[in-house]
């Protein structure tokens, strides 16, 4: 689900809408929508009914928590929606992990939508857009982004999100807030050695699609000149030339494109060779570059945790890796990390929920509407620093 949410209300007659009255004080409207609990989401991972609804009731009692807050509950000045729906795991870079290791997890979206009036200054039932916000239950966070050196690569090596103040006394790391059940760590560092491993195999990867365009252009040229498919390509102008005014004129020109067309792949041919590409030997080039700092490490450095140099306006996977790549506790870089798989307790039931991460975006970063207006981050923020905390940690604890 995209964290820009549409819901259209069809009306039975066209309303000419207009603008919010300013000072936004009227009181508007929430759409508790059931839990949508589609079974079929957790049936693949082993979940049972009964484990399905203790689920749903967590979650219930989660979204009514949320609801008992003035801010979505009773709001003015913008219309609320909470609604909510199962989590099927999924973790496609790790293929060995199986869902029926793990906990069930599920989302409750909550949304504070603009008002929206008629010409008698009358609130309509609509919603329409606006910044929403997620609680999530039992997933790790997957929002960490990948260095641009192994980005193509099927992995979940990827950089440690910003660490931001706590929001409302929890850790806020990148665009999540996070409450934790246990004090096992959310990511676990990744060495220098693992590191390597994908920066070499993006590069090979380079390397290899100039290898395959060039045995695909050999194989073309060789059955070009092919007997047998020179004959076929005779035979087809032949047919076509019976219906031309000048069948000899015509075949003579099929001669010469067939001799161009023959000629054409012979250069492309000899082009493709790493000493007639400049770009596929800068590819094998840069093979070697991170071949020659793999082997300039100790057995020490490769065994020690890497960090990136995150230059967001100059990445650039062709950066030699030790520049790139740096010892962690150098200024201004952001560890490599890959999610902790073993955070959760398996003793647990798998309905336990052990790890609650609220999803706020951008919003603590943007500064308030200019004419007040509390839909949207506004309302979110508010949202997230008025819930009791000690009651949604009590649910945590059942």
């Amino acid at each position: 689900m995209t964290r820009m949410f549409r819901v259209f209300v069809v009306l039975a007659t066209t309303v000419a809408l207009a603008q919010t009255p300013r000072g936004y004080t009227t009181p508007g409207f929430l759409k508790p929508w059931e839990f949508e609990g589609q079974t079929s989401d957790l049936a693949h991972g082993g979940a049972t009914a009964a484990e399905m609804r203790a689920l749903v009731g967590k979650m219930l009692e989660l979204r009514e928590l949320l609801r008992a807050s003035p801010v979505a509950g009773r709001p003015v000045g913008y219309n609320t929606i909470l609604t909510g729906h199962f989590e099927p795991f999924n973790a496609p870079e790790r293929p060995d992990l199986k869902a029926g290791d793990f906990p069930l997890s599920a989302l409750i979206w909550f949304g504070a939508f603009p008002q929206e009036f008629d010409d008698h200054g009358k609130l309509l039932p609509t919603i329409g857009e606006t910044r929403l916000m997620s609680f999530t239950v039992n997933a790790l966070p997957r929002w960490v982004d990948k260095p641009p050196e192994w980005r193509d690569q099927l992995t979940d090596v990827a950089l440690h999100p910003p660490h931001y103040p706590d929001l409302a006394g929890l850790p806020h790391f990148g665009d999540t807030v996070v409450l934790k059940k246990n004090s096992r760590p959310l990511w676990l560092p990744v060495n220098f050695e693992d590191s390597f491993t994908l920066i070499l195999a993006h590069r090979k990867q380079a390397v290899a699609g100039f290898e395959g365009t060039a045995t695909k252009l050999r194989k073309d040229y060789a059955d070009y000149l092919e007997p047998a498919h020179r004959a076929e390509r005779q035979a087809t102008y032949k047919i076509a030339a019976r219906y031309q005014k000048d069948p000899v004129a015509f075949l003579a020109q099929m001669d010469k494109v067939d001799r161009t067309g023959e000629e054409t792949l012979r250069k492309q041919v000899e082009m493709s060779t790493p000493e007639a590409d400049k770009y596929w030997a800068d590819a094998i080039a840069k093979v070697k570059e991170a071949e020659r700092d793999f082997a300039s490490l100790s057995a020490a450095q490769k065994a020690a945790p890497a960090c990136y140099m995150d230059q967001s306006s100059s990445r650039n996977p062709d950066t030699r890796p030790l520049v790139s790549f740096v010892p962690v506790g150098t200024p201004r870089c952001r560890p490599v990390i890959r999610p902790n798989w073993k955070y959760f307790d398996r003793t647990l039931p798998r309905t336990a929920i052990q790890l609650l991460t609220i999803m706020v975006s951008d919003c603590p970063g943007r500064k308030p509407s200019k004419d007040g207006n509390p839909a949207g981050c506004a309302a979110n923020m508010a949202l997230l620093h008025s819930l009791d905390w000690e009651k949604v940690k009590a649910i945590m604890a059942e």
